[in-house]
Order: structure tokens, then sequence, then C-alpha cells
């Protein structure tokens, strides 16, 4: 699902004014820990501050881009709908580095061909496409800068269009902008005019200003955005594109800054809706309502930029919730449609997109392929049945105004992701999802290069391994397509067991490191049994959990694991490689334990006990390997060679003819048929790939396999 521009269009007098309500905020590559804290569902768009560029204009992860932190963000954001962009540039070192590529023709082209691949997800620090990119350059301060400028903008828009062409999007270029106007040599003189032709969006940052006496020591007045905007609207600008700025920090007339939720840290009503608390003058309540009044109702704006998100409440005081509450007046009277993940016509001949809304009176739909009406104004179709592969959008408009959403319809099957690999411990059962839906696939999930007999989306992991999952189309129109993960893990080393019939399981722990106690439930639960063995009386596969109660060994309960993008101070611990370490003094960046570098040294205290600190390790009794009544003296399978191909070759020794059924593992036949005593070669070229269950029953015996095709 991706949320686009949502647009209002009304008359006042003769003026007309499109309106976005738009919410957007920053999230700093600096702050870590806070991704998940984000409310998503108070912004409608989200830029994650910076990019990294080397000498030559190509992206990189590094001191200011988090690829791990980045597409964890891009995801949860994408998930509710908002709209993912990056910024490239900043304060400080980050604008120095924009500015050095920026002012060489050929570093430039490479940086504007790097960012547009980012877009689109075809890069190698981004797999997903998103909105748009931002540029902050703070400041082209001369006017070559100026015009390096205004050539990036330009070259940006162009090729951001033809990849937009391509891919059946639009991808947005904003840009911020400084706000003071008021000073000899203010923002207004870094900017040339014509560069404002080339965004869709322009953020006046209100903040940060020169205390002049104009704006009684405020950093970001009201009267200082209207300044601003007015400024730069005298200049060229749209009243369109523009979005104000609104701080999450405060500074005082001398220049000192404090995070709002530190200025409120006493979670204070009257400190949330006004505008300066001693010595801080700030953005309260009030006065962000005041500048989404000014931008949305007086220049037809877009909404407010916010910087930056880790610096707000998230309580009934925080001032993010409180913008986007007050924008709802200004929202649009047509439904939001939601017409779903991403799919693929693989495997079938057509797809029916949902918009998700109902007819209504004065509603109409229309929907578009690749950016041409295919369905126009229609007040009933609230579906539409894709047979082609493309970009779908579907349009509802209602009161003179339109939400849309737009989803992907591949020809290709979508790529796989499994993510980064990962350490079973805290959780214990890992669910893998390959991420690709469709009533014509199927899946094939390995382990370690042995085929498992879950042909399902998903996979829940208990134990350590090499976990590959492919995808197929079941009609072989569309290539295959998989990924692999490693999932190591720090759980208690345990043995499960399989029965081919109700009856006792003997389910073990191959260590003795202390008390294990064993349970029902992840957590909670009852207590079953204690010691390393337990034995429960099973009909059905259940999973059971043990713990160790009392560790031998190095207890890491509670430690976190290394993270070489960090620094540490002496006497900080934590786990690396299983084991504990703890820093002796200031640890730099990147400096490993097992590899410390220059002054900076590791002590290690010897390896955790398996499954401590961890959530208690699952273990598998499983009834599911053969079924019915059977007796291997009078009746055996043979499949050469297993993975199969072409044939079965099915070895009976009674002396009466049997019957042979072939089904999937959901229980559908797929062949049938009678053979005689002694070998039979049972011809299986005509079956998919995959996992099935053999059947061969006679008037005396009942034996079940599994087996698979190749």
């Amino acid at each position: 699902m991706k949320k686009y521009l949502v647009v209002l269009i009304f008359l006042i007098s003769i003026t007309s004014l499109s309106v976005a309500q738009r919410v957007l905020a920053y999230y700093p590559y600096y702050v870590t820990g806070e991704e998940t804290n984000v409310q998503y569902d108070k912004l409608t768009d989200i830029v994650y501050a910076f990019l990294q560029l080397d000498g030559n204009g190509n992206l990189a992860s590094g001191n200011y881009f988090n690829t791990t932190q980045f597409a964890q963000i891009r995801d949860l954001a994408q998930g509710q709908g908002v709209r993912v962009h990056v910024s490239v540039g900043g304060g400080g070192a980050p604008t120095n580095d924009l500015a050095w590529v920026a002012a060489d023709p050929i570093k430039r082209a490479t940086m504007v061909g790097e960012i547009t691949s980012f877009l689109a997800g075809n890069h190698t620090l981004n797999s997903k496409r998103i909105t748009g990119i931002d540029v902050d350059w703070e400041f082209p301060t001369d006017q070559t800068k100026r015009d390096n400028h205004e050539a990036l903008l330009s070259e940006l828009r162009t090729a951001i269009d033809a990849q937009g062409q391509v891919d059946g999007v639009h991808y947005e270029l904003s840009i911020a902008i400084g706000a003071d106007v008021k000073s000899p040599t203010g923002h207004d003189d870094y900017i040339n005019p014509a560069a404002f032709q080339y965004p869709d969006l322009v953020s006046v940052m209100a903040y940060d200003l020169s205390y002049l006496s104009t704006y009684g020591g405020h950093h970001s007045s009201m009267q200082a955005a209207i300044d601003a905007t007015e400024r730069y609207m005298q200049m060229g600008l749209s009243g369109s594109k523009v979005m104000i700025g609104v701080p999450f920090y405060g500074r005082t007339s001398g220049g000192g800054a404090s995070a709002y939720k530190s200025i409120n840290s006493s979670a204070s009503q009257s400190i949330f809706e006004n505008d300066f608390t001693s010595p801080y003058y700030y953005n309260g309540k009030d006065l962000i309502e005041q500048k989404i009044d000014y931008v949305m109702a007086t220049i037809g704006g877009q909404g407010i930029t916010c910087w930056e998100l880790t610096q707000d409440r998230t309580d009934q005081y925080s001032l993010l919730a409180a913008g986007y509450d007050y924008m709802q007046q200004y929202a649009c009277a047509a439904p939001k449609p939601n017409l779903g993940a991403d799919q693929s016509i693989c495997g079938t001949s057509s797809v029916i997109l949902n918009s998700d809304v109902s007819t209504g009176a004065g509603r109409t739909f229309t929907w578009k392929r690749n950016g041409t009406a295919v369905v126009t104004n229609s007040g009933t179709q609230t579906t539409y049945t894709a047979t082609s592969a493309g970009t779908y959008t579907v349009e509802v408009n209602e009161g003179g105004c339109f939400n849309e959403d737009v989803v992907e319809v591949l020809g290709v099957l979508p790529a796989v992701d499994l993510g980064a690999d990962q350490v079973l411990c805290n959780p214990s059962i890992i669910t893998l999802d390959a991420g690709v839906a469709g009533a014509g696939v199927r899946y094939e999930w390995e382990k370690d290069t042995e085929v498992l007999t879950v042909t399902t989306q998903t996979l829940d992991v208990i134990d350590a391994g090499n976990y590959t999952v492919t995808v197929s189309d079941n009609t072989g129109g569309c290539s295959d397509v998989s990924d692999q993960i490693n999932i190591t893990s720090n759980l208690i080393a345990v043995q499960g067991d399989q029965l081919c019939q109700a009856g006792t399981a003997n389910l073990s722990v191959a260590e003795n490191n202390g008390t294990y106690t064993w349970y029902d439930q992840v957590s909670g639960g009852n207590l079953l049994s204690t010691g390393t063995t337990y034995m429960p009386s099973v009909s059905q596969s259940t999973m059971y959990y043990v713990e160790l109660e009392a560790t031998g060994g190095q207890n890491c309960l509670g430690l976190a694991t290394y993270d070489p993008l960090l620094s540490y101070s002496g006497g900080v611990s934590l786990i690396y490689n299983g084991e504990r370490w703890t820093a002796n003094w200031w640890v730099n960046p990147g400096n490993s334990p097992d590899n410390p570098g220059g002054p900076t040294q590791w002590t290690n205290n010897g390896p955790c006990s398996s499954g401590a600190g961890c959530d208690r390790t699952p273990v598998l009794a499983e009834v599911a390997v053969c079924t019915g009544l059977f007796d291997e003296n009078e009746l055996s399978i043979d499949v050469l060679p297993n993975p199969f191909s072409d044939y079965v070759i099915v070895d009976t020794q009674e002396d009466e003819n049997a019957t042979l059924t072939i089904s999937t593992l959901s229980g559908q036949v797929v062949m049938s048929q009678n053979i005689t005593p002694g070998r039979s070669e049972v011809n299986t070229s005509s079956l998919s790939k995959g996992v099935y269950l053999i059947d061969v029953i006679s008037s005396q015996a009942h034996m079940s396999k599994r087996f698979i095709k190749d």
C-alpha cells in the first residue's frame, strides 16, 4: 500500500488552494533506540536524515547513514501508510560533503544517479521504493554554490521524473531553506529564485533565527514564519509548495537549546500550550495551531515540517500529536482507499484490486494503469480486475477533492527478503516470512540444503541453521525467487522427538548447567516438570518450553549485543559472539572486542551459559511422520531417488493388490492408482515440484511416507 498526495481544491473568492495537510517530521541518524517509539499514526511523511556521500558522489553507510536503522524506519512507516523520504545534506559536515560533490559536474551526476536508484529501491542501501529525496543544503552562501544548488535540483528533477515514468509513480523532490530574512545577508540571499521551480515541497525552517528584537528573542515566532514565507513568495516560490517549520526544541534568547520533552519534563498542560517557559522560547500547541492555520488557510500550502521526532513527548502532551490532530480540520472529505500490498499476476490470469471504499452519494472512482485512466468517474466501480502487470491507481472523488492509493501488479514474482541474519534468544521462535502472497505460488523451505515439509508462506524457526525459501509460479510463467538467512542460537541445546502415532515423547536437554524447568507456554503457563528430560503423552504435535533456572558459567541476562556503530566507556558489559566482554576504558566505534586496536581494551569474561537471558527454549514433540497402521515386514515404500524426479518405485512384500494415492500436505489427492504385488513403477512426471504424502493401502496394512518431488 502506498499513500500519496491528498489533494483538496476549493475556491475562496478567486484563489484556488491545493491543500495536502501534511505533517512531516525528521528522524536523525544519531538517535538510536527510538525507532519503534515514533508515533507513525500521527505522521503523513517521515524523513530519514541523512544520506552518506563519499568524495565521488556515491552513497554509502557510515557516519550519517545507518542501513539497518533506515530500513526499520522505512518499513514501520510504510506499514502505516506514511510516505518515506531521505535527506541529503544537513547542518555541519553532511552539508560540506554535499557542497563538495555538487561542485563537480561528474561527481554531481554520480550522486544524482545513486539517489535515483535509492528512491526506486534499486540500490544496495535500499531495496524498496520510497517517496522522495530532500535536499537540505545549509547553506549555499556564494553565487557559485547557489548555481551548483540549482543545477543539482534541476538534474535531480529530470532524473527522478524519468525513473518515475518507468516505475509509474511520481518521486518527490523537497528542499529545506532558512527563514532568517531580516539580516543584511540573510537566508533569502542563499538561493537562486529559479531553483523554486524544481521541488514539490519547500520547507521554510522557521527556527534557529537570529535573535533580533523584531521577534522578542523568540527563535521560532509566528511573525518570523510569516515574514520568511512572504519574502520567498515575492521571489517566486508558489505558496502551494510551502511547508512551515516547527521545532520540537526551545532556545533561550542567547541561543542555548533544550528538547521540548526536557522543557516539559513535568508533563505540564500550561507548558504544552504556551511558547515560553523560562528561559526557553519554543513552539507549543497554540503556536503550532497558528502556523497550521497560516500555511493551510492563508497561503494554501502543504503543511508543517518538524525537527525532530525524538525531542517530542509521546503522551497527551505530544507536539506532533497536537499538530496532526489540529490538521484534520483541513482534511479531504473523500474516503481514503486502501489497495493493500503489491501483488503479482504470476500464476494467475488476473488479480482483483479492491479500493476498500463503498459507494456513496456524490462519490466517484477513477482507475488508472501506468497513469492512464481505464475507468473514469464511475460511481459504482469499487473494484478493478487487472489482467496485466502495471502500476494501478484508484482515486476516490467526493466534495471537490480526492484521495488515492497506488499498488503494483507485478509481471514477475516480488523479490523475497528474509531480512538480516538473526539470533534465537529473545525471541526463542523466529517467524520467517517469504513476503510473497498469491493463490498461484508455492513455497519450498530448506534448512542446510535439506528440504522441509513446510509449504506455507511463513516458517517458524526454533533451531539454528541456514534457511532458504524459494517461491515458484505454479504455471511456470515466472522465474523462481529465493532468499536465505542464517539463524544462530544462544538457546539451550535440546532434542525433540518424532512419533508415528499417539504415544510418549522423549524430550531432553543435551547439557547440564543447572536446574531445567518445563512449561506449556513460552512465558507464564503451567510448570510441567523439572529435570533434563521430560516425557509427555501426546496425540498430536505439541510444543513445549524449557528454561534454565540456575545457571552455570557466565550469566548474560539483560546484556546488550555488541554494536560496532556505538562507543563504550569503561565498565560496560555486553555479549559478543556468545561471550561476555567488558570495556576496560573508552572504546571507539568499530573496535570489536577481539580486535580492540589502539589504546582501547576489552576483557573476555567467558562464555554465556546457553539459554541464559533468553526466552524459554521451544522443544517439539511431533506426531506427523506417518499415519495409519502398518507392518514394515509386510509392506515397504521405496522412492528412487529421493528427492524423486519422474517416477516412484513402490515395493510391496504382500501377495495382494494395493491402492496407492499421492496427495499434497494439505490433503488434496493428485494421483491414485492400483498397484500389483512386488515392485511397481509409478510415473510422477506430471507433478509439480514440492513435498507429497504417499499412501499405500491393502487389506492388511496401511503405510504413509513423505517424499520430495524435485
